[in-house]
């Protein structure tokens, strides 16, 4: 009797505990439902942040320069018209090999084949042609080389030398600095430097304190190459061709960047 009186004071016991414990938990979840009402309607409450800008700059003078050439041939026949573009496009590059401009800096960036074509009436009368008909006059070759100059004080000469071969469209002049990523990096540090000291004014005005940068973005660039582009001008008295005056003139590298703090 002892031992079954026992049980059952044990298993009321248990049944007991559990029922506490499921009580405390239906109390723990009731409470929670009754705290978020009180959120109901209501917006989350946002972090605290203050966003600032910061501008960073390098002025680097340029160092490389780069220009392109055309070369165009026309002839009744392909092989003609191919025979006379190569002939001249090895003067240029050969001219180019005596101003020590290496092989690595020279590209072709085109090199097109144009049949050229004419039409001819094919019936005619006293008042007007009716019908055309195409007649292939010829092939024009047009092949354009751009050439990377790393000594930008030869930059008139290599003018000079390349229009004495006979080449078309000299032009498109620009100056650029070789290692533009290590400026580029630099601006940008300066740009975070530079907002982090207007982020600590503008706390300090605010009565706040930063905490920690919660987001960042940048704009790093800056301005286009400067570039000057002259036709080689002519001795008046004795008929050479005098290297024009091509300043490289500067560039400004920038970066821009927006940096978000966290506040208290």
């Amino acid at each position: 009797m002892n031992s079954e009186f026992d049980v059952k004071v044990c298993a009321w016991k248990t049944a007991i505990a559990v029922g506490a414990l499921l009580a405390l938990f239906l109390l723990v979840l009731t409470i929670k439902e009754i705290k978020s009402i009180a959120y109901v309607g209501r917006d989350i409450p946002t972090q605290s942040t203050i966003t600032v800008s910061g501008h960073g700059e390098e002025i680097a003078i340029p160092d490389i320069a780069t220009f392109s050439f055309s070369v165009i041939e026309q002839a009744k026949t392909l092989e003609a018209a191919r025979e006379l573009a190569t002939t001249k496009i090895n003067k240029a590059v050969e001219v180019l090999d005596q101003n020590k401009i290496a092989k690595n800096d020279m590209k072709t960036t085109s090199y097109n084949v144009y049949p050229k074509y004419d039409y001819e009436p094919t019936v005619c009368t006293t008042t007007f042609c009716r019908g055309r008909k195409q007649v292939l006059l010829g092939y024009e070759i047009n092949q354009t080389l751009e050439v990377k100059v790393r000594d930008v004080t030869k930059v008139g000469e290599v003018f000079v030398a390349i229009g004495a071969v006979g080449v078309s469209n000299v032009g498109g002049l620009e100056f650029s600095v070789d290692k533009r990523d290590v400026l580029v990096d630099s601006a940008r540090v300066a740009a975070i430097a530079d907002a982090k000291v207007r982020a600590e004014k503008l706390a300090q005005t605010l009565g706040v304190k930063l905490v920690r940068i919660v987001s960042y973005s940048d704009a790093s660039g800056g301005y286009a190459p400067m570039y000057y582009a002259k036709s080689a001008m002519m001795d008046s008295a004795s008929g050479a061709a005098v290297p024009p005056q091509v300043p490289t003139g500067e560039q400004k590298i920038s970066s821009d960047v927006n940096v978000t703090y966290e506040i208290r």
